[in-house]
Parts: C-alpha cells; sequence; structure tokens
C-alpha cells in the first residue's frame, strides 16, 4: 500500500528541491530592470545567475522532479512571470503574464508560508 503524503509535504519537499539547485539565495537586483515580453521587470539573480528569461533552472528541476514551475517578480502592484518550465502547445512559454491577484494559486501559495515566498517574489510549483 502506498503511503499518503499530504499536498503541504509534497510542495514543500519540491521546494527544498528547487532550493537546492539555486547557485544561492533568490536576491532582487534593484539597479537592473529586464524586458520580459514588453515589461520592464525588476532582474532577480541566483547568485551571479539572472533568473528572468533563464528556463535552465526550472527546466533542469522539471525534468528532475515531473513538476512545473515558474518565477514570479513584484513589479509595482503586480506579480510578473519572469521565467517558467512550462510550454504552450506550440511550445512558447507564458511569459510576461501577470498573476491575478484573485488567482487560487497565489493565495495558497501564501498559506503555505514557503521560504519562496517573499515581498519580492513568488516562486509557483505546479
Amino acid at each position: 500500500m502506498k503511503k499518503f503524503t499530504s499536498l503541504r509535504k509534497q510542495v514543500g519537499q519540491a521546494a527544498t528541491k528547487l532550493r537546492q539547485g539555486l547557485h544561492s539565495s533568490i536576491t532582487v537586483d534593484a539597479d537592473r530592470s529586464v524586458d520580459v515580453m514588453g515589461k520592464l521587470t525588476p532582474a532577480l539573480k541566483s547568485g551571479s545567475t539572472d533568473l528572468n528569461l533563464n528556463f535552465g533552472l526550472l527546466d533542469k528541476f522539471t525534468a528532475k522532479t515531473g513538476v512545473s514551475a515558474t518565477v514570479f517578480v513584484k513589479s509595482g502592484d503586480d506579480l510578473i512571470r519572469i521565467t517558467t518550465s512550462i510550454k504552450k502547445p506550440n511550445g512558447e512559454r507564458p511569459l510576461g503574464t501577470t498573476l491575478d491577484r484573485a488567482h487560487p494559486g497565489l493565495r495558497w501559495s501564501c498559506r503555505v508560508n514557503l521560504t519562496l515566498v517573499t515581498p519580492h517574489y513568488l516562486v509557483s510549483l505546479i
């Protein structure tokens, strides 16, 4: 019989694996902006690696875990998608999209209190 693992625990385990794949903590480079599909977004870094428009880390994570991941950065009052392992049917990635404040994923992500949720960015695991 397979042991039941709560969704909260599964997300926590995936978040730990994603953090382990980072070069260091995620920081906001306030001196730089990156154009993501026509939207200027604050630059996010892990060590010296830019995360905006960088698919390598998330693609590697998804290949290893089977879990999709997206990084949103706070820009003004919005959270804007700056990188993702998700691909549309045509192979393009949904970048530069804004996370609606009413989206249930935002409310749930903030409730689980992961260290990947800060006032400056949100890493969403699906």
